[in-house]
């Protein structure tokens, strides 16, 4: 039986703890039926199994006998069992974690995405779909999880740089700062031409948006704007509040 690693944490971790605070009272019990009412807090079925099949012939039907007999399958499912029941905890526990997300600083990547996909959130806040061909825009729904990607991978490799610093600053090296230096690379490293065909064709299918809008992803690093003194007003510039941040 196939059973999912966080499903089992989120229901077991909480018996777990109970077995641990449970095993030496149970040791010391003084009849059997103590021992087993206690040893039913962590989670243990004592109803359901058969102990007319010995352990050793059949222990599946040992542990779940009376359980299989007298369990019907419910009526609007094909099956019924511990894996279904896991699925449907984890299931809730990671709706509940989401919805959590979602009234804290993790809200702001549901805004994210709301103004990719999100027509009325668009129209609001006066914004309009990037379009690198005139008629032609870039598919937000499309290209999202890729953005992110982008994101991701600006923000570690910028903190990856300072850490390979070892706490010293960089240098100036041809008139540019360390971080200056660092959006440059990030900025050649999309160096890209196409074709009008082409990129017309990419807009409809690729996940990735275009080299020079996926460049744009520095709007959202603080950095960005101490490197280049980016200031508002200027088409690269993001209001603290609007800027994402994945981690």
């Amino acid at each position: 039986m196939k059973i999912h690693w966080l499903a089992l944490y989120l229901l077991l971790g909480p018996a777990c703890g109970v077995m641990a605070r449970t095993s030496a009272t149970t040791a010391d019990a003084a009849s059997g039926e103590t021992s087993r009412a206690r040893s039913g807090d962590i989670g243990l079925d004592w109803d359901g199994m058969d102990s007319g099949v010995a352990p050793g012939d059949d222990f599946y039907a040992h542990a779940n006998g009376d359980w299989l007999r007298n369990t019907p399958i419910p009526a609007d499912r094909a099956f019924h069992g511990v894996d279904q029941t896991l699925q449907e905890l984890s299931t809730e526990r990671t709706r509940l974690i989401i919805e959590e997300a979602a009234k804290t600083r993790g809200s702001k990547l549901g805004d994210f995405h709301a103004s990719f996909v999100d027509e009325a959130t668009i129209q609001a806040r006066g914004l309009e779909p990037v379009e690198p061909i005139p008629g032609h825009h870039i598919q937000g729904a499309l290209t999202l999880g890729e953005n992110l990607a982008d994101l991701a991978g600006l923000a570690v490799a910028y903190e990856a740089y300072h850490r390979s610093l070892g706490g010293e600053p960089a240098p100036v090296l041809g008139g540019t700062t360390g971080d200056q230096r660092f959006f440059l690379g990030h900025a050649q490293s999309r160096r890209s031409k196409h074709r009008e065909p082409a990129l017309r064709a990419r807009l409809l299918s690729d996940a990735h948006a275009p080299a020079r809008e996926r460049v744009w992803t520095v709007r959202n690093l603080d950095s960005w704007y101490g490197a280049y003194q980016v200031e508002p007003g200027q088409k690269l510039y993001l209001a603290p509040e609007d800027r994402v941040r994945v981690w």
